[in-house]
């Protein structure tokens, strides 16, 4: 137990920082100067308003100094990283999966923020994985996932080329069939979410329903979800 609650700290606390990494890095900030502040006043917070998970739950919410809403993202972050290294701290999964993981997190991250994917880092970021399964590598799953998708997108535009490039990717490792399972359940996972939200605030949901959807989180969730199945 004491190990699994170490875990959950340790990757409470660096999914605080990756949160902040996936916020400021894409709008060309520096991820140490300044330090954080409320995004409202702009005043700098302290050391125990930033404790992961703690702070928000005492602060309801909200600033302390300035009553605004908390962006809920940085909650639920930092309750998934904590959550992913209580997995790879039980050896769950492979260490090569539990990576795979981690990259998908902080790709998810910067979709909620910035609603798009950056393609040379993602593929940085995936090169060991590259290297480590390129004997089994599917390059005709990847070339059929990756074609088909775009030829959806040039027709009617309903999924971004991020999500193409990262579905064949998946393809890439997993072959097919079981990339559409990973797809179909984010689907899935999606149509729930925005059902629920529908449901609770249908004037809302009317308002935003137009914006674009950041589907990495979902296509991340649906990976998780595969990997627990084949992994029992």
């Amino acid at each position: 137990m004491l190990i699994y609650i170490s875990a959950f700290i340790f990757g409470a606390c660096c999914a605080s920082f990756f949160t902040v990494c996936a916020w400021r890095w894409p709008l060309g900030l520096s991820i140490i100067w300044p330090g954080s502040q409320c995004d409202f006043c702009h005043h700098a917070l302290a050391w125990y308003d930033l404790c992961p998970i703690i702070s928000y739950i005492v602060l309801r919410g909200r600033c302390r100094y300035c009553d605004a809403q908390i962006q809920r993202h940085f909650f639920n972050s930092e309750v998934a990283g904590g959550l992913l290294a209580c997995c790879l701290a039980r050896h769950y999964l492979p260490s090569q999966m539990g990576y795979l993981l981690i990259i998908l997190y902080l790709l998810s991250l910067v979709d909620i923020f910035h609603t798009a994917l950056y393609p040379v880092p993602m593929l940085l970021a995936f090169i060991p994985l590259f290297i480590e399964y390129w004997p089994s590598n599917h390059w005709v799953s990847a070339l059929l996932i990756g074609s088909s998708l775009s030829i959806i997108n040039y027709f009617s535009d309903g999924i971004g080329t991020g999500d193409i490039e990262l579905l064949a990717i998946l393809g890439l490792w997993f072959g097919l069939e079981t990339t559409l399972l990973m797809l179909l359940i984010a689907c899935l996972f999606c149509l729930t979410k925005y059902l629920v939200d529908y449901l609770r605030h249908p004037v809302v949901f009317a308002l935003v329903s137009r914006s674009p959807i950041p589907f990495v989180p979902y296509i991340s969730l649906g990976v998780w979800a595969v990997l627990t199945i084949m992994n029992k």
